[in-house]
């Protein structure tokens, strides 16, 4: 099939919006409302008005048939483009924040020793990496422009959010582990006050009878 009038902005908006689509979903699916925040939904209904209206062009459905401006649908398909890209920009924005504050939240309740048992390799790989993530944000954001090389932004931000969606189910995984490791260690701790509290009894009972015996 030869190539079609705007090809390559329709590529642009169709990939966009499955990678919005996507995250929209996992938050969907993991239970994270987003209904309060709504910007990313208002973008995609903005979109699809403009893409409506380059389609409604393109067959000579307007009040007037065809619109006689030659950019029109060009034009059209660039604000639907705007809107798609402002929307992944806004879900994924939205969406790191919760995951590290979810690990976060998650970590918090256990001791650096209880961690460094169960996820080995956390506070030599995942943590200086989930660190070094707001920097990676703050660069894409910095070179963002919606005239620039908008697929290659999209999906650097992709390959950073998907990477912290694995860090937060492999650590969802590991809550079973650390709680058991938690545990073993409140156990151990209480053991070894027990065993505190039994030598200080059984010493003082000696020095008593000690005492006693030679009065």
């Amino acid at each position: 099939m030869p190539p079609q009038p705007y090809d390559e902005l329709w590529r642009k908006i169709v990939e966009i919006h499955n990678h919005t689509k996507v995250h929209l979903i996992y938050c969907e699916e993991r239970g994270i409302d987003h209904n309060t925040f709504i910007q990313p939904r208002n973008e995609l209904c903005n979109a699809l008005e403009h893409i409506v209206r380059a389609k409604c062009n393109e067959l000579g459905m307007g009040e007037s048939g065809k619109v006689a401006a030659d950019n029109y649908e060009r034009d059209s398909l660039d604000k639907a483009l705007g809107h798609e890209y402002r929307a992944f920009f806004d879900v994924c924005d939205w969406l790191s924040i919760i995951l590290r504050e979810e690990i976060q939240n998650a970590l918090g309740a256990y001791t650096p020793e209880v961690i460094q048992k169960v996820i080995p390799d956390y506070y030599s790989g995942i943590r200086p990496q989930l660190d070094g993530i707001p920097l990676q944000i703050a660069e894409i954001r910095a070179k963002k422009d919606i005239k620039g090389d908008v697929l290659s932004e999209v999906r650097e931000y992709d390959v950073i959010l998907s990477q912290i969606k694995r860090f937060r189910a492999g650590i969802s995984a590991k809550i079973p582990a650390l709680e058991e490791v938690k545990k073993g260690e409140e156990r151990k701790k209480l053991w070894i006050a027990i065993g505190f509290l039994c030598t200080a009894l059984l010493g003082a009972i000696l020095k008593g009878i000690w005492d006693w015996s030679h009065r």
